[in-house]
């Protein structure tokens, strides 16, 4: 019965620090966010779908991630992964998928990420709240924190990431299951 009860509460305890919670399930999809120390050469690095780019030679604020959310989409797709040239990169998701988004930074030791959240509805009625940050959120090494969720609502939406410092050198990205009807 103790081996049972062991098992059956694997998922809790191996969840990642920051995502221990009961509105959390699986997770979707990952990717990387990585501050390239120069500007980006088509031929020294690939997109492969799992890495977005920022380049850290401008200095001030570093760019966007714009996420599209529509029910044409399916899984998420990095549309475009080259934020090095005009300062935005593209996912994509379905928006019939309740998902929860997460960031983790990785590092240097010492570095933080400014991050800020803000979305756009396309239909006045959905009346949902899709950052769970308020304005500017600083973020530390070494945690996840929760920065937006869906509730699935068939509702096009948007949301945007701005980073606004170069602070940093990579961080993750977790698209978690989430079921926003027991949360928040």
């Amino acid at each position: 019965v103790v081996a049972i009860g062991l098992v059956g509460s694997m998922d809790v305890i191996s969840a990642p620090k920051g995502l221990r919670d009961s509105c959390i399930g699986q997770k979707i999809d990952n990717f990387n966010v990585i501050l390239r120390p120069n500007s980006w050469s088509g031929t020294d690095v690939q997109c492969t779908g799992s890495r977005i780019f920022f380049d850290a030679s401008n200095g001030g604020p570093i760019g966007v991630i714009n996420w599209e959310l529509d029910d044409n989409n399916g899984a998420p797709v990095i549309t475009d992964c080259n934020g090095t040239d005009d300062g935005e990169a593209q996912v994509e998701i379905d928006e019939d998928i309740p998902f929860l988004v997460a960031i983790r930074l990785l590092g240097p030791k010492d570095s933080t990420l400014d991050l800020d959240c803000s979305f756009v509805e396309t239909n006045d009625d959905a009346n949902e709240e899709l950052c769970i940050i308020d304005n500017t959120k600083n973020i530390n090494r070494g945690t996840f924190t929760k920065i937006s969720a869906n509730l699935a609502d068939e509702v096009h939406e948007e949301i945007t990431y701005t980073i606004n410092n170069d602070d940093w050198k990579i961080f993750q990205v977790w698209i978690m299951e989430w079921d926003g009807t027991r949360c928040f």
